[in-house]
């Protein structure tokens, strides 16, 4: 599992999370966290222009070497024109300049609404040749349901995708689209493991609708009565993903890193059925419908 990690900084440069748990994290936790990602040999981090000032920060004390995945900006248009091209391309050199790199690893287009618009072609033709130029090695998306994944993955190129799984939210797995991807040669990066943390809470946010509460609820009393965590039950899930390239986890502090590195399964969190906490509803599972 620890080489799969990968450096999620939303809150590097801004507050994130749900209810309680949503802060920004300090300076010196980044440092420390850094430092320890060298010892680990942690090497991608992943960020975005919207998360605040992440981007100037990992340009500041990023780790040398280290592998990067920004996202490009969204596009305030409802048609893609070349002014629009333009607009993306300033992104990306704010994102460069402030990332103090002269290139990337990755770069996906984070909103995904983006590629369904008129003349969103011009986007893509942009992005591979941003590949071309030897600004980014390789393109993708990060996206949110299958009919988004199916449409775009089918009609282009993309190398690299990020989506959200997790043991409730197994939507791309249970449909077969994750070992397709694999299949394809995708690089598949995993987000909201722990599911903004809720996964590791005793009480579901307010935010969440009646489903998401009802599931949560069944899923703590199983961990009461067969005498688990679910931080294990989490963890065990992601191992058992193979076809996932990388898990982009979110940490506020060193000792959380710590524990995801230093985990190992256990002969009862191996008995666990995995797969019977998957949750039907994707509006439920999606955080972004959470009010």
């Amino acid at each position: 599992m620890r080489k799969k990690i990968a450096i999620g900084t939303v809150n590097f440069g801004m507050a994130y999370g749900v209810g309680e748990g949503c802060y920004q994290v300090t300076r010196q936790q980044i440092e420390q966290m850094l430092e320890y990602c060298v010892d680990q040999r942690l090497d991608l981090f992943d960020t975005a222009p919207a998360y605040g000032n992440s981007e100037c920060v990992l340009g500041e004390i990023c780790p040398s070497g280290a592998k990067i995945v920004t996202k490009v900006v969204k596009l305030e248009v409802d048609v893609v024109t070349e002014n629009a091209i333009q607009t993306l391309e300033d992104g990306l050199q704010c994102s460069l300049k402030q990332l103090s790199t002269s290139s990337v690893y990755g770069l996906l287009v984070h909103n995904v609404d983006d590629l369904f618009k008129l003349g969103a072609e011009k986007i893509v033709a942009w992005m591979m040749g941003l590949k071309e130029r030897g600004l980014v090695r390789k393109i993708g998306v990060s996206a949110y349901s299958l009919a988004e994944v199916n449409a775009l993955y089918t009609k282009h190129r993309f190398d690299l995708v990020q989506l959200p799984i997790n043991l409730f939210d197994q939507r791309f797995l249970a449909s077969g689209t994750l070992d397709w991807l694999h299949d394809s040669g995708v690089e598949i990066h995993a987000r909201s493991l722990f599911m903004k943390g809720l996964l590791l809470k005793e009480i579901c946010p307010r935010e969440a609708d009646a489903v998401l509460k009802a599931h949560h609820k069944h899923f703590l009393d199983y961990l009461v009565h067969s005498s688990l965590h679910a931080f294990d039950v989490c963890m065990m899930f992601a191992t058992s993903l193979k076809v996932v390239d990388r898990w982009v986890l979110g940490f506020s502090k060193l000792a959380q890193l710590k524990e995801v590195v230093e985990w190992k399964e256990t002969e009862s969190v191996r008995r666990v059925h995995l797969s019977k906490w998957s949750l039907d509803s994707h509006t439920s599972v999606d955080p972004r419908t959470w009010k």
